[in-house]
């Protein structure tokens, strides 16, 4: 969960085309990268045809349950996880059943994230545990039946939003909002040590900490909220650190629009998400206004429409393709989330409305979305020069809408605005090569009260291409 100070008129977003680095400290160089990992192959070994991908029925994971669902994919082939706040799921089967474990030791009921490695231990990470901890780490080794002793990684200084990134080998990277800003804590060594918290960069809206499977290299795309008032844009930061975390470099991706003093920078997006394919090429994906083009002016949120943007990196974050809209630019879109496999092979999800009203206050249909592509990595620009864009194709994975409702994304500051579906949900590759997502499902929620129908989490995957 995001919180946020409560505007009266929430910002949208104007975006300027490629954006040029923004130097820091310049890191070292990278350390060996692992070989061989299963779901990021350096050579794809699927079809180069692109089929549309077709969803299969989604089934329930917790009902009721909580949103913010996080998903991911175990080494067997079989083994699926599940987390939303405070809570673990496992299915055996591929998705097709899901159940509860034990969850003995659990704790961190705020937010929380789920990452799994190649020996099958599971990793969570949440908000406001027990005894103090504020960024409680812990770990299972029989499937979520048990969990080891919380480790607060924060120093009981975090406050918010943590994520989870973890290699097949078991070195772990976290990050936080804390008390300096950003925050990092990372272990070579499934948990049993831990090399320090540090600063990444300044406070904002942080999306998850990802790793490169060339050369090790570690990633955090943050919309800053460095100014609440006055006139600054908004900005998309990728923070790249090449020394497992000890220094971290800040490059610019996107300038978004700001047009309203009274309206704190964090309104301006929600959660950017970054993913990097087998050749170490770098997705983000992010919400912003889809109305307006560069030089324009954007309306107050509660008057946007949000669309999905997709930008391509060749160079760990130094320079960016222009933003590619994903989404219907007649429909509002939000909650983007990106998985990437074999080279150029990614899969994004996103909420999209029917009726194409602003999302943010006026109740819509929202449906999920899936946009694969197998050539998203494109060319290098700074190799070939001008590269066109991508292919790609979008399916709708739910058969009736998912949410009926606004989508309100200002995090606490919503007040009576519906939250329900609270910040985001997550699709991540299986190693059959095709999607999985988990999202959630409720029917005018205000995120105060019961809605008309509760909150649950589903689970569905599709068949299509393999994107591995």
């Amino acid at each position: 969960m995001q919180p946020r100070l409560v505007p009266i008129l929430l910002l949208a977003l104007l975006l300027a085309g490629c954006a040029q680095p923004a130097a820091t400290k310049a890191p070292s160089a990278a350390p060996p990268a692992p070989a061989g990992d299963p779901f990021h192959p350096r050579q794809a070994s699927g079809s180069a045809d692109l089929k549309p991908p077709a969803a299969q029925p989604d089934v329930p994971v917790a009902t009721p349950g909580f949103a913010e669902p996080n998903v991911a994919a175990g080494y067997d082939g079989k083994t699926l996880y599940v987390g939303n706040p405070g809570d673990v799921w496992r299915s055996d089967d591929g998705g097709k059943t899901w159940q509860h474990p034990g969850n003995a030791g659990l704790e961190g009921g705020g937010d929380g994230d789920v990452a799994v490695d190649r020996n099958g231990t599971v990793y969570y990470l949440g908000l406001l545990g027990k005894e103090g901890r504020t960024i409680p780490f812990l770990a299972s080794h029989d499937r979520g039946e048990t969990w080891s002793k919380a480790v607060d990684l924060a120093e009981g200084g975090g406050k918010d939003r943590e994520w989870i990134d973890v290699t097949p080998e078991g070195g772990i990277a976290a990050t936080w909002r804390g008390k300096t800003g950003i925050e990092f804590n990372g272990s070579p060594d499934g948990g049993a040590s831990w090399r320090g918290k540090v600063t990444v960069g300044p406070d904002g809206d942080g999306g998850p900490v990802v790793h490169d499977p060339v050369t090790g290299a570690l990633a955090i795309p943050v919309v800053d909220q460095a100014a609440t008032t006055g006139t600054d844009a908004p900005v998309v930061h990728v923070y790249v650190s090449n020394d497992s975390g000890k220094t971290w470099a800040g490059h610019d991706t996107a300038n978004l629009g700001r047009t309203s003093p009274a309206e704190p920078n964090g309104y301006a997006s929600d959660f950017p998400v970054l993913s990097f394919d087998g050749n170490g090429t770098l997705y983000l994906v992010y919400s912003a206004d889809s109305a307006t083009t560069p030089g324009g002016v954007t309306p107050p949120e509660e008057a946007g429409l949000y669309g999905i943007y997709l930008q391509t990196s060749h160079d760990l974050g130094a320079t960016w393709t222009k933003p590619l809209l994903l989404s219907d630019a007649a429909k509002d879109a939000r909650f983007p989330w990106i998985a990437a496999g074999a080279p150029g092979r990614i899969a994004v999800v996103w909420y999209e409305n029917v009726r194409g009203t602003p999302g943010e206050m006026v109740p819509d249909e929202w449906n999920v979305k899936l946009y694969e592509s197998l050539d998203a990595g494109g060319c290098d620009p700074s190799q070939a020069g001008a590269c066109g864009a991508p292919k790609g194709v979008v399916a709708t994975l739910t058969k009736t809408p998912n949410h009926v409702g606004s989508l309100c994304t200002s995090g606490t500051g919503c007040l009576a605005a519906d939250r329900s579906m609270l910040d985001f949900f997550e699709v991540a590759i299986g190693l059959d090569g095709q999607p999985v997502v988990a999202f959630a499902q409720s029917t005018l929620g205000t995120g105060l009260g019961v809605a008309v129908k509760p909150t649950e989490i589903r689970f569905v995957t599709v068949e299509g291409t393999s994107l591995l």
